[in-house]
């Protein structure tokens, strides 16, 4: 790759990482590009992430263990070949991603983000507001955007939801 904006041919994708899910990364991945090969790795089953793989636009899941075999899957995927019929290529994930609306984790702002992740941890939105320098009533206009992009009823169903997408 010669520039700073250059796509890798594959990413492999911890499916297990703090702060957010690898199937959330792959799904944001995929929603903004369809080139790219997705390849999950796994300490765990990875029977156990085949279905919420293909719908996050993946093209395979292989096991951490399995790591001697890695540049063996990593040299099939990048000539096109697909580890398993059941996964979609790059382009046909992508395609039905776009047309399924955006992901997730694509759904808020970086500040939204921020704020998210505090009110989980437990900040009250005066906390919030300190430390993010800026006022409360600003914490909780971003807050009723999140519950609105969310469709959720609330900030604790919005901070459950986030919890449990993000993986923590």
């Amino acid at each position: 790759m010669s520039s700073i904006d250059a796509v890798p041919d594959i990413l492999l994708v911890d499916m297990s990482m703090r702060g957010m899910s690898g199937i959330d990364l792959c799904e944001a991945v995929r929603y903004e590009n369809g080139e790219v090969i997705l390849l999950g790795i796994t300490s765990y089953d990875p029977a156990s992430y085949k279905e919420e793989g293909i719908r996050a636009g993946m093209q395979g899941i292989v096991a951490k263990e399995c790591i001697a075999e890695m540049s063996d899957y990593v040299r099939l995927l990048s000539s096109k070949f697909v580890l398993d019929d059941v996964f979609e290529s790059p382009v046909d994930a992508h395609r039905r991603m776009v047309h399924g609306g955006k992901p997730f984790i694509l759904l808020l702002s970086e500040r939204e983000r921020e704020i998210m992740e505090m009110s989980v941890r437990g900040y009250s939105a005066e906390q919030v507001a300190g430390a993010l320098n800026i006022s409360e009533s600003a914490v909780k206009t971003y807050v009723a955007r999140i519950v609105s992009k969310f469709g959720v009823a609330n900030k604790r169903e919005a901070i459950a939801l986030w919890a449990r997408k993000v993986g923590i």
